[in-house]
């Protein structure tokens, strides 16, 4: 199955002089022409940096090396591991399957082995430090039996929350001649973390490998991806006092990349299923709660229907509407309520959660085919082809 949690990349590194460093590349030119396994790409932006990566996509370690700082005079280099264990433990070039625990120790295995090759200044395993972790977790909306479209479900979540010190990538459109985000993806960006939430098949198809045909790459894959760099992972290690020994063990477990994506899922997508502001009001008006905070909930949710999403409706408020708002959205989450509604001119009445939606999948053992009729009387059925595309 695609829908599943885990790890795209990792990134390990190390630290050596200059002559150790250009040792290296000498090796690396001299297997390259030993061999034609690799390629040796110097970087055009960055002086005196190089990318070693190898013919095929089927190896899933990229070397990076780069010039880093000065020590005592000293020219002091960065040599970089950057690896999709899901591809380095099978040697199968496969971009879309989730990499679990399962894989990890298996491709670090191979670690030194790989490294050998090119150049025995490389070193080993033991020598590198972990310095990004790439989290995420696949939504196959047909393994979920999620009956709405691709394009629905993204143009929902780029509704989502925008949360304080991240910020919405946006480039300017010369046509528009205005700032506008990307319809196939919802990237925010941090100081010492990124989440990316973007259509899978469209970035593979926009990346055009060639080790990859069209026609085998999945059309309904939602990837959710939480990009730690260095300071986030020294922070996670800190807060868990792990010796150096365990911050593989524990930094690349399952456990852990559970717990990062569904924390950061929580606070940006949200819990709760979607609904069409009608059966979103009327599941409010089943609690029978006072008419302040009856009022209080669907004005909420009709303000983010007219702005389009929670950030945009946030974003008009001052301080003290932000308190009271996001009190009103966390009400609403607990209530099973996203705060984010179907459009009315989508014919759908609600949608179910993707992430809760995963969760059932794995505790009840449910086929795509179970889950997809399971999902049958909640959602409304519709005519895709006829249905109009919501692009707002």
């Amino acid at each position: 199955m695609y829908s599943f949690f885990g790890i795209h990349t990792f990134t390990l590194f190390t630290t050596v002089v200059e002559h150790v460093a250009l040792s290296i590349i000498d090796d690396a030119k001299r297997y390259r022409n030993e061999t034609d396994k690799i390629k040796i790409i110097s970087s055009k932006k960055y002086p005196h940096s190089w990318d070693i990566k190898y013919h095929g996509g089927k190896k899933g370690i990229i070397w990076r090396i780069r010039y880093s700082h000065e020590w005592h005079g000293f020219p002091i280099f960065c040599i970089e591991a950057i690896i999709n264990p899901r591809v380095l433990s099978s040697g199968i070039p496969d971009y879309f399957t989730v990499a679990n625990q399962k894989d990890i120790r298996p491709a670090l295995s191979k670690f030194d082995i790989e490294a050998r090759k090119i150049s025995d200044k490389l070193g080993t395993l033991s020598s590198y430090k972990l310095n990004r972790v790439d989290y995420c977790i696949n939504f196959s909306m047909k393994e979920l039996g999620v009956n709405c479209t691709i394009e629905y479900m993204m143009a929902l979540i780029k509704r989502g929350n925008v949360p304080h010190h991240f910020k919405e990538r946006m480039e300017y459109d010369k046509i528009s001649h205005r700032w506008v985000s990307d319809k196939t993806s919802f990237y925010l960006i941090g100081k010492s973390v990124v989440v990316n939430c973007y259509l899978k098949g469209e970035q593979m198809k926009n990346i055009k490998q060639r080790y990859l045909n069209i026609s085998d790459i999945p059309d309904d894959i939602i990837r959710f991806e939480i990009q730690c760099k260095y300071n986030k992972i020294f922070n996670i290690k800190k807060g868990r006092s792990l010796s150096n020994a365990d911050v593989v063990d524990i930094l690349l477990s399952d456990e852990l990349s559970r717990e990062v994506i569904k924390n950061y899922y929580e606070r940006i997508i949200m819990g709760g299923d979607y609904y069409s502001l009608v059966e979103a009001i009327k599941k409010i008006e089943s609690h029978h709660f006072s008419e302040k905070k009856e009022k209080r909930l669907i004005e909420v949710l009709k303000e983010i229907a007219v702005c389009r999403g929670i950030a945009k409706t946030k974003a008009k408020l001052n301080n003290d509407g932000v308190i009271i708002f996001s009190r009103t959205i966390r009400e609403l989450v607990d209530l099973g309520i996203n705060p984010v509604t179907i459009p009315r001119e989508w014919g759908i009445k609600r949608i179910p959660n993707l992430l809760d939606a995963t969760n059932d999948i794995f505790q009840s053992g449910y086929t795509s085919e179970q889950a997809s009729h399971r999902n049958h009387n909640i959602i409304k059925d519709y005519d895709m082809e006829k249905a109009v595309l919501f692009v707002g």
